[in-house]
This record gives structure tokens, sequence and C-alpha cells, in this order.
């Protein structure tokens, strides 16, 4: 009879069993196995995968793949799918609220803006030296890009950082252009690249590295999120100097240059730490990982760009100068770390 004291008993005995309680049915291994990709954690990770499949075929395009292709259409190609991500992503953003879908979509964007100024080298030694309709050509080609450059990067950034943050655009779209530089043939030239490079990259940093921090607190963003300026414009430095400095530059002024990017790691550093002193008063101990990551990576640089900058040093007959800078360099920022952190270890590498 149903609703018997029986029948509950029967119906608690009975084993539970998974499947759809619409259709009653057990759900099968591949159905669980195609459900799993709904999930959002597993969508970000096939975003992610996705989003750096493209970002490497794009690097071996413009380096080693397809050789036979001229640079402007490769420059062309790299320029409309970075167009057409960057349209599917405010798509995403705007029309349907795939939060995940348009936040990989954005960066997947700012990677391949670099690489399409990087792609075109509109004054190679083949066309730098062409007058006429060929010059013009290539300069039609940039226009394209510095208008998409700036026209997207400003988008995401404002959106990214909260408001507009200039000095930190200006110096993104500068090192972008920078990729479309004729390869140098002196190393004074390739040194006064660097160097202007290295300034308008810190000036980035230093301008929104505080805001940045402060957002992270503000809106309980994930940590890396305050080190995202020193991510962005150092890689573009960094790829700078690799494909345009480095195969000219000597070893030991690239150790220079490689102290330079510990100055800026080590100055955003103390800007953090004014944060924490601002906060509870002095630095607390054990200090943050927010600090002890970068210092440790700004020492770390230090100590390898005099090492580099020694190169050379000891040869019969070679002289180098480059390690009176970067020993000067490197022993105020030694000095500096001695005076935050207190600590005696830092004076006797200073001294040294």
């Amino acid at each position: 009879m149903s609703g018997s004291p029986l029948d509950s008993r029967s119906e608690l005995s009975l084993p539970p069993v998974l499947g759809d309680p619409i259709r009653g049915t057990e759900i099968s291994l591949v159905e669980k196995f195609l459900s799993s990709f709904f999930q959002e954690r597993n969508i970000k990770w096939i975003l992610v995968v996705g989003a750096g499949i493209v970002f490497g075929s794009s690097l071996m395009l413009v380096t080693k793949a397809w050789p036979l292709w001229t640079p402007e259409l490769k420059f062309l190609t790299i320029l409309g799918y970075t167009t057409a991500i960057y349209v599917a992503s405010e798509v995403s953003r705007r029309r349907l609220g795939l939060k995940s879908t348009y936040r990989v979509l954005q960066s997947l964007t700012m990677l391949l803006l670099p690489i399409c100024f990087l792609s075109l080298q509109w004054l190679s030694p083949g066309t730098a030296t062409q007058s006429g309709p060929q010059t013009l050509w290539h300069w039609m080609l940039l226009l394209p890009a510095m208008g998409l450059g700036w026209f997207a990067s400003t988008r995401i950034l404002d959106h990214w950082l909260h408001g507009r943050q200039t000095t930190f655009v200006v110096s993104f779209a500068l090192l972008c252009v920078a990729g479309a530089l004729p390869p140098l043939a002196t190393p004074l030239g390739a040194f006064v690249l660097a160097s202007v490079g290295w300034v308008v990259f810190t000036a980035g940093v230093l301008k929104v590295n505080r805001h940045t921090f402060w957002l992270a607190e503000q809106h309980r963003l994930p940590r890396v999120f305050g080190f995202l300026p020193i991510l962005m414009l150092g890689i573009q430095w960094v790829v700078l100097v690799a494909v345009k400095v480095a195969p000219v530059l000597p070893l030991h002024w690239i150790g220079l240059m490689v102290v330079m990017v510990a100055t800026t790691v080590l100055m955003t550093t103390r800007t953090i730490a004014d944060v924490f002193r601002q906060r509870t008063g002095d630095l607390v101990r054990p200090l943050p990982w927010a600090i002890v990551m970068p210092l440790f990576v700004g020492l770390s640089l230090t100590i390898t760009g005099v090492l580099l900058s020694l190169s050379g040093f000891s040869y019969v007959g070679e002289t180098t100068t480059a390690i009176i800078p970067t020993g000067m360099i490197a022993a105020m920022l030694l000095a500096m770390a001695a005076r935050d952190t207190r600590h005696r270890g830092f004076v006797w590498a200073t001294l040294v």
C-alpha cells in the first residue's frame, strides 16, 4: 500500500542513483566528461591555453615560420586577427557578459599589439634607402597599427585600471612603436635605444605602480595584479633589447642594462614598502612576500648585471669601462636596500 511504513523503510534502504532527476536516467561517463568543460575553472584554463597557442604562433610567424612571406603580409595578417580578437573581447564584455572570455581575449590583444609592430620593421636595410611610393607604402602600413594600438590599449587599460593612466598608456604605445625601428648597426645607437626605452619603461611603471597596488587591495584582486605594470612594460623592453640591441651591443654593456632593470624593480619595491609603512607605521617583520619577492628579483638582477659587466675585463689587450657605471649603480642599489631593510649583509655588499 502506498505510504506504508514498509514502503518508507524500503525507500530509505535504496542506494542513491546518480542521474538526471528529470529524465530519471543515469548520467553516462561521456556526459560527465563533456559537462566538465562547462565548469568555470576549466573554461578559464582552456581559454588560457588557446591564447598561448595564438601568441606562440604569432611569434613563429614573425621570426621563423613562412620565411617566404614578406614583412608586409606578415604584418597585415597579424594586424587583422589582432583586430578580430579585440572586437571579440568587446562583444564578449558588452553583449554576452562572458567574464573569463573577454578577460583572456583582452590579455591576448595586449600581447599581440607589440608583435604587430615587431613584424613590420618598415625601415629594414632593404627598404630604408628606397624612396617614393615604397616609403609612402610603409608609412601607410604603420598608421593603422598605431591607430589600433592606441584605440585598443586605452580602452583595455582604462577597464583594467579603473580610469585613465596616461603616462602608462603612452609608455606602452612608445615601446610598441619602437619594435618597428630598423636593426641597429652601431653599439652607440643600440645603447641609446636601450637607454631611452628604459626611461620610458621606468616612467610608466613608477607612475602607475602605487595605483595598481591600491586597486588590488581595494577590489580584492589577486596580488599579482599589483605587478602588472612592471610585467607588461618590462617584457616589452626585454624583447626590444633582445631583438634590436643584443646582436650589436657587447655583453659587458648588456650587464649595465640588466642593472638598470634592477633599479626599476627595486624602486617599485620601495613604492610597495611605502604603502605598507603608511598602513602599519613601519615595515612588519617578517617582511610581506609582496616586498620580499621583488626585492629578491632586483638583487639577483643586480648581481647578474655586475658579473656580466666584468666579461672581457681580464683579457689581455681588451679593456672595458662598463664595470664603472654598473658598479656605481649596483652600490647605490645595495646601500638603498641596506637602509630600507636595516640588514648588515647589504652594508658589506655595498662596500664590496
